[in-house]
């Protein structure tokens, strides 16, 4: 763009000058007593100037004009100011805000191709550009309905979003909002909720306060069980049904190196059964043989007698024997329990314990469920006992 100058010899020439006075025209005054030279001219008017800083008028000596003018050659005028849009940059080659210096004018900036593979430079433009979701220009920001990415803000993205009180962790549930223990509702990594901050069940971190120990409701000749797999699955399946929570496994083994005391998760708290009755204090207790017996079912009910019978009673009758296996591990005895084949030959014999806790019969009837006869015929049905890991 090229200036628009003024010369100043031409300015100078349209400013009027001092008007010539007719000395002769003056009259001397009378009231004053004073006198003309009759030989000399003096200026009785004065000049019409041209303001300084005004249109087409001198700049001030610092070089300014007056408000929308500038100095060009010490002449004000219009003219094009400096930094300003299609004028010169400044020395430092600044321009005005939003304006870029391109070959010493200053210009708007070139716009930003915004492609697929442009997003980050044109995210925040407060256009939708190819590959964007949203842009809210100066409103986009993690947090907000429109991410500083340009994507729209959903439960699941790992941002806090509008709406929501978390995005992910372990007490965050699928809908964003958090499964705070003690809301009233079992969610997901909680195994209760509490009825208060001593409920004997559950703990204020809504964990399982207790371990269960039922007696299964489903009787399994010995050598149909199918191994400690088979077992576990038998043990897991009744309690899924009568709607327990958490894991369980049966007791039993095949061997020193899978007894219960192996290959049990032990809880250093109180097992129950199902009812809430304490069968004994802490594991321990189970292994001291100080605990009491497991009676009832999955479902709470009472357990029925099976078809083995005590042998060292007469007449000989039916009770609540029950399949199982010697607590001890690779420090008990020598001998491993009777198995039933590794419970998969009903064939042989297998170990059982006597749950009836009636200390009238002989030979037993303390109402452990350590294994305390090994000659039961792996041919007749029995229960499990099912422990809680």
């Amino acid at each position: 763009m090229q200036r628009q100058s003024l010369a100043a010899a031409l300015i100078l020439a349209a400013c009027p000058g001092p008007r010539d006075v007719d000395a002769t025209s003056v009259e001397p005054s009378s009231s004053s007593g004073d006198a003309l030279t009759t030989g000399g001219a003096t200026e009785a008017a004065t000049s019409t100037a041209c303001p300084v800083g005004a249109d087409g008028c001198a700049c001030t000596p610092a070089g300014y004009c007056d408000a929308g003018l500038v100095c060009d050659t010490g002449v004000c005028g219009e003219g094009c100011a400096v930094g300003s849009l299609g004028c010169a940059c400044t020395e430092g080659g600044a321009c005005d805000a939003g304006l870029e210096c391109d070959a010493g004018i200053c210009a708007e900036p070139e716009p930003v191709a915004c492609g697929p593979d442009d997003v980050e430079d044109c995210c925040g433009n407060g256009a939708i550009d190819p590959g964007e979701e949203c842009d809210d220009g100066g409103a986009n920001g993690d947090g907000k309905g429109c991410t500083s990415a340009c994507k729209i803000a959903v439960c699941g993205d790992g941002l806090v979003g509008p709406g929501e009180v978390c995005d992910g962790g372990w007490n965050c549930s699928d809908v964003c909002t958090l499964t705070t223990c003690g809301n009233g509702t079992i969610d997901p990594d909680e195994w209760c909720e509490p009825a208060g901050i001593d409920d004997p069940e559950c703990t204020p971190l809504c964990t399982d306060a207790r371990k269960i120990i039922f007696v299964s409701s489903e009787h399994y000749r010995g050598g149909e069980i199918g191994g400690l797999a088979g077992g576990d699955a038998k043990c897991q399946a009744l309690a899924g049904a009568a709607g327990l929570a958490g894991g369980f496994k049966v007791w039993l083994a095949t061997s020193k190196e899978d007894a219960p005391l192996v290959r049990f998760a032990w809880f250093d708290g109180p097992y129950v059964d199902v009812n809430g009755e304490q069968i004994a204090a802490t594991w321990s207790e189970i292994y001291n043989s100080k605990n009491d017996a497991p009676l009832t079912t999955e479902h709470g009910e009472q357990a029925d007698n099976s078809e083995l019978t005590w042998p060292w009673v007469e007449p000989v009758t039916t009770h609540l024997l029950a399949w199982a296996s010697a607590l001890a591990g690779p420090g008990g005895p020598a001998t491993d329990p009777a198995t039933c084949g590794a419970w998969a030959d009903v064939g042989k014999t297998g170990s059982a314990a006597l749950l009836d806790p009636d200390p009238s019969i002989p030979n037993g009837g303390s109402g452990t469920f350590k294994a305390s006869w090994g000659g039961a015929p792996c041919s007749a049905a029995a229960p499990i006992i099912c422990v809680e890991q």
